[in-house]
């Protein structure tokens, strides 16, 4: 490596979370000029994967290191969500068993920098946009992925975002119910929330499974529109919720 202003590079790395990406514009704000973020890369510091993104040499990043970079040095708002920041609280015993997927939410693929859209093809990532809450501020908590954090749903909207990812993105098998939500939270994404679907099912598996949170909801604030609605083809219909579920194959075997 050729020499560079030991200063500068040790300040950089110090505060240099592991195995994350940075953006230019977060090290420009930083007072890394782009000369300067030219001269370490060359030097063997910094790698860049691609025109505006660096990582630091001899480090590692996956998809939560990419994603790092837009979060926060970025400002975009595109965060883990669904079955997947269900299982970073702690319920994937709750969880049937199943291939690992990790599900983004908040922007479309089409809006993502290039070089993060080649980054999560490398991996098992949908991207979703969210659309059913009308809330200006969605619920978010930050969590742990090694040296940085990341902003992911927040229990309650991770269930309803898996919910509405029912039958396309996940099975009923996989939707398995869980006790320990938060009735207060529940009526007001479920008040804020404009598609059926996502509410129909949250009052259906509730009821389904008797929990407790069910009975604190005041289901009549809860728009839950007119018609039948298939959800599984093939399915049986839940007259209380006109939505079809899946027929038990065993008389005292539930479907989940």
């Amino acid at each position: 490596m050729s020499k560079v202003n030991a200063s500068n590079i040790n300040k950089l790395l110090q505060i240099w979370e592991k195995n994350s990406l940075k953006t230019s514009k977060e090290l420009s704000e930083l007072g890394y000029s782009a000369q300067l973020l030219t001269r370490y890369r060359k030097s063997g510091w910094l790698v860049s994967p691609s025109k505006g993104v660096y990582g630091l040499v001899g480090q590692t990043s996956d998809w939560t290191g990419a994603l790092y970079a837009p979060q926060n040095g970025m400002g975009v708002s595109l965060y883990p969500g669904g079955r997947f920041a269900l299982e970073q609280e702690g319920y994937s015993h709750y969880l049937s068993i199943g291939e690992r997927r990790i599900f983004l939410y908040g922007l479309s693929v089409k809006d993502l920098p290039l070089w993060f859209r080649k980054m999560i093809n490398e991996n098992n990532v949908t991207i979703n946009t969210l659309s059913f809450l009308k809330l200006k501020e969605l619920p978010l908590i930050s969590r742990s992925f090694g040296d940085f954090s990341l902003m992911i749903s927040a229990t309650e909207l991770a269930y309803l975002e898996m919910l509405d990812g029912i039958p396309k993105q996940i099975n009923f098998s996989e939707a398995r119910d869980l006790s320990m939500l938060r009735a207060p939270l529940l009526q007001t994404f479920l008040e804020e929330s404009v598609c059926r679907k996502v509410n129909r099912l949250a009052l259906y598996m509730a009821e389904y499974h008797k929990h407790d949170w069910f009975t604190k909801l005041n289901i009549k604030t809860i728009s839950l529109g007119s018609g039948k609605r298939v959800i599984q083809a093939g399915g049986v219909l839940d007259k209380k919720y006109n939505i079809t579920v899946p027929a038990p194959t065993l008389e005292d075997e539930p479907y989940v």
